[in-house]
């Protein structure tokens, strides 16, 4: 019988190295639902709370602690474990006041930094897309997968928005000049200012010229996040 649609589990040996497991400590791991950030790029809630942060010491009493709404995700309770959380997503534990920005890692991994709330709720979020929805509202789709009116703010694609209460505060534009961070690729995490910005063409994004600490480097424009 022929498959009938994407598995719902993957094996630790082949999963994506953004989920930074221990490959041979068990056979499967946790895959997270679509939709928001993509399969490369995200790790399943249950994962998070007992991989990483220690909060359980396996699945049982990790389901527990997701189902009773203790952990927060960029300010809403999620109670469904396979929930993917990526770049730039704040959690917050209820249990100890505890709060925790997923950070760009090494080579497009990722890392999980303590963090106070205020810190937190500055997180950019950048600009992937522009549309118009009904009665003719501008909204702009996010790197989380969410999206915000473009109502009262220039903001285009790649470009960054800091959000309060759901709304747009501040923009910060991509163009020479701005500061930037490197999310993914061989300069990941790197950081600095954007020196030239060369156009892309039908076959090839844009490159972007940054230096950093480690002097001038290249990379895709996809790779790369607006910071203030």
């Amino acid at each position: 019988m022929g498959n009938k649609g994407n598995s719902r589990h993957i094996k630790r040996l082949s999963a994506p190295k953004y989920f930074r497991l221990n490959r041979k400590e068990e056979k499967f791991a946790t895959k997270p639902n679509p939709g928001r950030h993509t399969l490369n790029e995200s790790i399943a809630l249950i994962a998070v709370v007992r991989d990483k942060l220690s909060i359980a010491k396996n699945s049982r009493e990790a389901k527990a602690v997701i189902h009773s709404g203790a952990i927060e995700v960029n300010g809403k309770a999620i109670r469904a474990v396979k929930y993917p959380v990526g770049l730039h997503d704040v959690l917050y534990i209820k249990s100890d006041d505890s709060c925790y920005v997923i950070s760009p890692g090494h080579r497009g991994t990722f890392e999980i930094e303590k963090s106070s709330k205020e810190q937190a709720s500055s997180q950019p979020k950048k600009v992937i897309g522009k549309y118009k929805a009904k009665k003719g509202v501008i909204l702009l789709r996010l790197h989380d997968g969410s999206a915000v009116s473009a109502e009262g703010s220039e903001a285009g694609v790649n470009d960054s928005v800091l959000l309060s209460n759901g709304k747009i505060s501040k923009v910060i534009k991509f163009e020479k000049g701005g500061n930037c961070e490197v999310v993914r690729g061989i300069h990941a995490p790197q950081s600095g200012k954007i020196v030239d910005i060369k156009p892309g063409t039908a076959s090839r994004s844009a490159l972007i010229e940054i230096s950093g600490g480690d002097g001038n480097f290249e990379t895709v424009v996809e790779n790369i996040m607006m910071v203030a």
